[in-house]
């Protein structure tokens, strides 16, 4: 009998680094909230979620890390990484972050959704910007009526 070894080492150590630093939080989360609103569930439950699914999907990389074949990983990283991209894609999460306090969250976050869209090359828009208004919307809605949180209204419209 051999020796198991991962097929893609790479998915595998950064799936564990994230488990490694993640999972101490998912198991101390009443230790770093420390109140809230008056709410139907507990303060904790939604960061509690939150780094649950972080934790799962850090230990799904480690299992596809175990499962599928390495891609040779300089020449692909080359071939796709665009440093332009990268860049005018933190520009535009900067952007996001200053439009918030003026336009608030639902006038800037269908604009920052459609323009990364369009920064990724994608070709549906007919498709993808009332899908970003009606996503826009919807999370509003679910994050006012069912966790109390009231998002961003902006500068312009207070």
């Amino acid at each position: 009998m051999g020796s198991f070894k991962p097929k893609n080492m790479i998915d595998v150590i950064i799936g564990a680094l994230f488990f490694i630093v993640i999972y101490p939080f998912y198991l101390n989360i009443d230790k770093f909230v420390s109140g809230g609103m008056a709410t139907v569930t507990s303060p904790v439950d939604f960061p509690k979620f939150i780094i649950g699914i972080v934790v799962f999907l850090s230990l799904l990389l480690i299992a596809t890390g175990c499962l599928k074949k390495s891609v040779q990983l300089e020449e692909d990283l080359e071939k796709k990484m665009n440093n332009k991209a990268v860049i005018l894609y933190l520009a535009l999460l900067i952007f996001y972050l200053i439009s918030l306090n003026y336009a608030g969250f639902l006038m800037a976050t269908p604009i920052v959704m459609t323009l990364s869209y369009a920064l990724f090359r994608g070709n549906r828009y007919i498709t993808f910007v009332p899908f970003t208004i009606v996503f826009t919307f919807a999370l509003n809605y679910i994050a006012f009526n069912f966790m109390n949180i009231m998002l961003p209204a902006g500068l312009f419209f207070e």
